[in-house]
């Protein structure tokens, strides 16, 4: 029996003129309840990774995104306990902090990258951090 791979995208939010990043604290409903996260959720059929953003970002956070604005970042596979997930990362950066309105979370914060590995993050995004790190360091080839 071969495993079902669910498709997943996030969205790092990043201010502009700083070196702050989004994340946010899934709520004791959710799964993964407790863990840090970059915001973001399941592509459904009929959508892009792109749509998918928009419509999760909305939901749960009450923000609309313009997705031209949308940058990949990186894809990865992460396996779970009871699941496997494909997800893409996409940048989008903002002149200063939005109002949130946090519907599937609990709690968010505005933090360097190299304070967000202090944090409980989700297994799936740390690979995300380390590649920002690479980046900002200028590591990369």
């Amino acid at each position: 029996m071969s495993t079902v791979v669910v498709a997943v995208v996030a969205v790092v939010f990043k201010i502009k003129a700083s070196p702050r990043y989004l994340i946010v604290r899934r709520n004791q409903a959710q799964s993964g309840a407790g863990y840090w996260e970059f915001p973001g959720g399941k592509v459904e059929p009929d959508e892009s990774p792109e749509e998918a953003l928009r419509r999760e970002i909305e939901e749960e956070l009450q923000v609309t995104i313009d997705t031209r604005r949308l940058s990949f970042l990186l894809k990865s596979l992460h396996q779970y306990t009871n699941k496997k997930i494909e997800i893409s990362f996409y940048l989008y950066e903002i002149p200063a902090e939005v109002e949130l309105v946090l519907v599937d979370h609990d709690d968010f914060k505005w933090c360097d990258l190299s304070e967000m590995l202090g944090y409980k993050i989700a297994d799936a995004d740390v690979p995300l951090i380390h590649h920002l790190q690479k980046l900002q360091k200028g590591t990369y080839l």
